[in-house]
């Protein structure tokens, strides 16, 4: 009681200093925010003159709404925002550059393009391989992980992934597995499809793609993406996916790839 009682006189003698004071009140605020604005960007500006900005080596991922995603030499995807306008329009996707970073905003200040052989990892060292039947159990397995991660609401057991997969491989599906040191990362099923809206084209269906999850955060999935585009899709027009909404993470990752939205698909669930 004594506490409401408190709250309640405190906002009372707030609407009084308002109602008198509020003016002067006020005009000081914006005072002491104009200093504080000032004082930060003065800070920037001797934090540029004297110390020696971070270089860092970068490929382009994607670029989006005045921020860049890039795939760094450690394997991690970093997302930079982009305060320059000729910088943000000279970024291309797949590009090999360095940015120069301020070390206390960590905002890009200058790119330079590199040339191919400037050391950094293209693919990940990962490498594309034909599944098979005797596959079937390693792909089964991994579905049935990536049912669960979107949140799907498949509920086919073990047996019946594991049909379906053996019936995909028999059909005009494709399924290439991701290898990193001869290991099993993840992988991807897909169809080639005519375009759904210019016939003479061809596009992707990549229904199904995973990384396994002892395997994520170090770049893989986008490594694995960009191999999949140079080895398997080159000739594709366009490349079709589903994203869940149950699968925010899912839906991020693909941004990064430069995917974007086309269209939503909606569902009603009747009650049996």
């Amino acid at each position: 009681m004594s506490f409401s009682l408190g709250v309640m006189n405190a906002v009372l003698q707030f609407i009084n200093i308002y109602i008198y004071d509020g003016p002067e009140i006020w005009g000081f605020i914006v005072f002491l925010a104009g200093i504080g604005s000032l004082t930060i960007l003065i800070i920037i500006i001797v934090e540029l003159i004297t110390n020696k900005p971070d270089k860092i080596k970068v490929k382009i991922v994607s670029k989006y709404n005045k921020s860049i995603y890039v795939l760094r030499e450690d394997g991690k995807i970093k997302r930079y925002a982009i305060v320059s306008h000729d910088i943000f329009e000279n970024i291309q996707t797949d590009q090999l550059v360095e940015l120069t970073l301020s070390q206390m905003t960590r905002i890009p200040l200058h790119l330079n393009q590199l040339n191919r052989d400037a050391g950094l990892y293209e693919d990940r060292d990962l490498q594309l391989m034909v599944a098979t039947e005797q596959h079937l159990e390693q792909l089964a397995l991994m579905n049935k992980q990536l049912i669960e991660d979107e949140g799907s609401l498949n509920e086919m057991t073990h047996s019946e992934l594991l049909l379906r997969m053996q019936e995909w491989l028999k059909g005009d599906w494709q399924i290439d597995l991701l290898l990193k040191d001869e290991a099993v990362v993840g992988y991807a099923l897909y169809r080639f499809n005519e375009h759904a809206i210019k016939a003479s084209n061809t596009e992707i269906y990549l229904r199904q793609f995973f990384i396994k999850r002892e395997c994520r955060n170090q770049g893989l999935g986008i490594a694995g993406v960009q191999l999949l585009l140079k080895n398997r899709f080159s000739s594709a027009n366009a490349i079709v996916i589903d994203v869940l909404e149950s699968n925010p993470k899912g839906m991020n990752f693909w941004k990064k790839a430069s995917f974007h939205s086309y269209y939503t698909n909606m569902r009603l669930e009747k009650k049996q």
